[in-house]
């Protein structure tokens, strides 16, 4: 017997993942989801935490289907207000890494990945917490958290992407 496809899916876009989205591409996003027989509401985040209060909103709210478009940061956001749920997580790994969508063997092309989350391919993952955050793939200690912190202080102040700013490290 084949499940129904779920009518209530919430998209959370990180806006300025990658080189950054539009409410047009928005538009086509929710195209392709349309023709796999889902009704998608995308929504483009300019923050973290605008992405954690309307995944929140849409989990109260009954969606069927959360999905997080972005890189590991945008996935781990969105599944923390999903932990303890059983409201379904899809990915659209649309980050610079997407270190989570290839451990799990999520497709990397956007189609491949909408076609995924239609078909309802899904896996139980394991969360876990440190100091009060959760994460899913991994939570860093020591040189890492301080390199990737100089870095997003590079990006904000001086407008440099993900790869200049690294390469800026001292």
């Amino acid at each position: 017997m084949q499940t129904p496809i779920p009518k209530r899916t919430a998209v959370f876009i990180n806006a300025s993942a990658g080189d950054g989205y539009t409410s047009e591409w928005a538009r086509h996003l929710a195209d392709k989801f349309q023709s796999h027989g889902m009704s998608a509401h995308v929504t483009l985040a300019r923050s973290g935490d605008e992405i954690l209060e309307a995944s929140q909103f849409a989990a109260r709210d009954g969606y069927e289907v959360i999905v997080a478009g972005g890189g590991d940061g945008t996935i781990n956001t969105v599944a923390s207000a999903l932990v303890g749920t059983d409201i379904a997580f899809g990915v659209l790994p649309l980050g610079t890494l997407n270190h989570f969508a290839k451990d799990l063997h999520i497709p990397l092309d956007l189609d491949a990945a909408v076609r995924n989350i239609a078909a309802l391919h899904s896996v139980k993952i394991d969360a876990a917490e440190v100091n009060g955050r959760i994460f899913l793939n991994n939570s860093s200690l020591g040189l890492y958290p301080d390199i990737v912190r100089h870095r997003e202080t590079q990006q904000r102040r001086l407008g440099r992407g993900k790869w200049p700013a690294f390469s800026g490290l001292p």
